[in-house]
């Protein structure tokens, strides 16, 4: 079977990557998942600003991996705390303005 039917295809209430009846993704929509990420890291490898590839990766992961919120941080080591550099959120002003030290709340105790 080369296509899946179009009547087979679901798509999550979120967005994200289309499955067939039976729940697996389509072979062909995972490829193209496959082919944006693979366009990501060529960025990430490329020189760039880091908020235009912060951009970018968050972009992407949008359309792969929908969510409500999406906070990236930068470990500093020498102050013990994770400084953020990346925030989607309706609070992205005060998460922005935030520091968390390491150990404290989920993000801080994985750092």
């Amino acid at each position: 079977m080369d296509r899946v039917s179009a009547a087979a295809l679901s798509m999550p209430p979120s967005g994200g990557i289309p499955t067939t009846g039976n729940g697996h993704p389509d072979r062909h929509d995972l490829v193209d998942s496959y082919r944006r990420l693979a366009d990501v890291f060529h960025h990430v490898l490329s020189e760039q600003a880091l908020d235009t590839l912060l951009d970018r990766i968050a972009d992407t992961l949008a359309e792969l991996i929908p969510y409500d919120t999406l906070s990236i941080f930068e470990a500093d080591e020498a102050q013990t705390e994770l400084v953020p550099v990346l925030a989607r959120d309706r609070w992205a002003d005060e998460i922005m303005r935030n520091k968390i030290g390491f150990g404290v709340g989920i993000a801080g105790w994985a750092a």
